[in-house]
């Protein structure tokens, strides 16, 4: 199968007398009324296209109107000045032509702009966006504009669909914004006026086209199971809306809006949504990106099963008869996209995790207690005897496992000593906690090792330390949302183990600092404060084998107390061995578990050794 491509830069001329050349039946299908044809073939064009802009007219319910306007703004922050006039419009159904007014002088200056720009350019959003709308007033309100503009706006929509058809940069390796241009110029605009102008010959032409192209784009951008590239987390709100209105026009086709492949990704790409979208309807790790509840139930109205009912019906609270129908499991992990989602559940309180590793600086979200907590970059920031050392290889998934107790994920990359750097991120569904580590592993002799763990604080979320102990609370909405521990540093400030955990001008960091051959860096997060309000201790524990105790860089434990709840964090960073720590025989890579009354642990987590 060829590969998806982004549209070249537009360059067709338009005509001065827009279809004027075509006889009858090269302009008009048969779906076409015997008076629209019977009036073109006599020579009176004028009558032929103010009939058939009437039946345009009175096609559209204004119910269906209202809903293909208010789609317009889905997945966008801030619309152009066309686009929310539309939206807003649309909120009066039962008025809609006398809210929509005269779109004369707009439509004219959009051509103008055109001129300039010579069509929309390969990267231009606002523009494409601008395109869809046009199409969707040409298409189901002709009224607005008078015969001769509206006919030149059908002709310079059609020619930039067209256009926007001819092979260009391939959609797999394509920027997220020309990505989704490509989609809304040549596979959205296309399918729109083929299906809105469907008596007209030149617009029918392109539906084949259109089906082509999203019926690759869908099945190349994804994974299999509906996730798409971490890469295009930024593009996703667009990408996402543009797919649903698309599925929406497809319901007027006999083929639909792309193949059966295409649909079975579509489908799971909206589960794949449902998974990575928070309480408030937002997309992670796009800023740009507007709220999508309302193109979420538009999908679900469309194709969703009972799960995915469920699950939007939890988090997003959109009414459902299956609401209390068993939902899917909310956390995924795709090595291919690059993209995790660890979550204890679909309720908007439930803590969740996106973690993206597609680039050198990966990027991570956090939420709970309804607020996002963190959100952004998650750099890279290690140095053996005070030299900065970078990735030389990419980030790989070592390991991910998810159950009812836990989530966990394992990332690791090549640094440029030859060690290796190793990223955690554990998950506790069932009580609220996570553990993020950084572990240095290897690169040699002795050296004094240093890694510094970067997360950006959410707006709105600020930290606040503690003035004895090196802990913290995250607070977001004026609320404390999470305590903060750093494991791996001593608890109280008189006491100097290497390292910090401090906030400066919106980024959390923990800076541990050691001398030998391996290094863990460790933060605890309680999301639960009814629990860490009470109550927080750390310590770091004892490990020994053979009878005699090792150092930091052969192997780590911890013990964490919020409130009246324990936990346990082993992991070894020399080979595995058979070493004792608190009482607990291990002989294990990694050990996450939480105390019982009884003494003993409930694991959450265990890497068994390879011997």
């Amino acid at each position: 199968m060829a590969g998806a491509t982004i549209p070249a830069l537009p360059t067709t001329e338009l005509s001065a007398e827009p279809f004027g050349e075509l006889s009858a039946k090269q302009l008009w299908r048969s779906e076409a009324s015997a008076r629209v044809r019977a009036a073109w073939k006599s020579g009176d064009r004028s009558a032929a296209w103010e009939l058939y802009r009437a039946e345009l007219a009175k096609a559209a319910s204004d119910h269906a109107l209202a809903t293909r306007m208010s789609a317009i703004a889905w997945g966008i922050v801030e619309p152009s000045e066309l686009c929310a006039r539309l939206v807003k419009a649309a909120k009066r159904a039962d008025k809609l032509p006398a809210k929509l007014g005269d779109l004369e002088g707009a439509a004219n200056d959009w051509l103008d702009s055109l001129e300039t720009a010579s069509l929309p350019t390969s990267d231009d959003q606002t523009q494409a966006l601008d395109a869809i709308a046009w199409g969707v007033v040409v298409t189901a309100v002709p009224g607005a504009l008078p015969t001769p503009l509206w006919l030149q706006m059908v002709q310079t929509l059609l020619a930039i669909a067209e256009e926007a058809t001819h092979p260009g940069e391939s959609l797999e390796e394509a920027p997220p914004a020309r990505t989704i241009v490509a989609t809304l110029l040549a596979s959205e605009l296309p399918l729109l006026l083929a299906t809105g102008l469907s008596a007209l010959r030149p617009a029918h032409t392109q539906l084949e086209g259109a089906w082509e192209r999203l019926s690759e784009s869908l099945v190349e951008l994804s994974d299999g199971e509906g996730a798409v590239g971490a890469r295009l987390l930024p593009a996703l709100p667009l990408l996402l809306a543009s797919w649903t209105r698309c599925r929406r026009l497809g319901q007027a086709t006999r083929r639909g809006a792309w193949s059966s492949d295409a649909q079975t990704q579509y489908e799971w790409m909206v589960r794949h949504a449902l998974r990575l979208i928070d309480s408030e309807g937002y997309l992670p790790l796009a800023r740009d990106g507007g709220r999508l509840t309302p193109m979420i139930a538009a999908a679900l109205k469309l194709d969703g099963d009972t799960e995915d009912l469920a699950a939007a019906a939890r988090r997003l609270g959109i009414a459902s008869k299956h609401a209390a129908s068993t939902p899917p499991d909310p956390s995924v992990e795709s090595e291919w996209a690059q993209c995790a989602v660890l979550s204890s559940g679909w309720n908007p309180q439930a803590p969740q995790v996106v973690v993206s590793w597609d680039q050198p600086t990966m990027r991570i979200k956090l939420r709970a207690q309804k607020q996002t907590l963190l959100e952004g970059d998650w750099p890279l920031a290690v140095r053996r005897d005070g030299k900065p050392l970078v990735a030389v290889e990419a980030w790989e998934s070592q390991c991910w496992y998810s159950d009812q107790d836990c989530d966990y994920l394992e990332l690791a990359t090549r640094l440029s000593d030859g060690a290796r750097l190793e990223r955690q991120v554990i998950l506790g569904r069932q009580h609220g906690v996570l553990a993020i580590a950084e572990l240095v592993i290897g690169g040699g002799s002795e050296a004094v090792l240093e890694s510094e763990t970067q997360f950006s604080l959410a707006a709105g979320a600020r930290f606040a330390p503690e003035a004895e102990t090196r802990d913290g609370v995250i607070q977001a909405a004026g609320k404390p949302a999470a305590a903060v521990f750093p494991a791996s540093l001593a608890e109280w400030r008189v006491e100097h183990r290497g390292g910090e955990l401090s906030e400066s001008e919106g980024t959390l960091s923990l800076r541990t600092t050691a001398t030998g051959r391996n290094l863990a860096s460790v933060l605890w997060f309680d999301l639960a404060p009814k629990r860490f309000m009470k109550q927080r201790t750390w310590r770091r524990l004892t490990v020994a084998q053979s009878l005699k105790r090792v150092t930091p860089d052969v192997a780590v434990g911890y013990r964490i107390q919020s409130g009246k709840d324990q936990w346990f964090y082993y992991r070894t960073l020399d080979p595995p061995a058979n070493r004792t720590v608190l009482g607990q025989n291990l002989s294990s890579e990694a050990f996450v578990g939480r105390f019982l009354p009884t003494g003993e642990v409930d694991e959450y987590f265990e890497i068994e050794a390879e011997f």
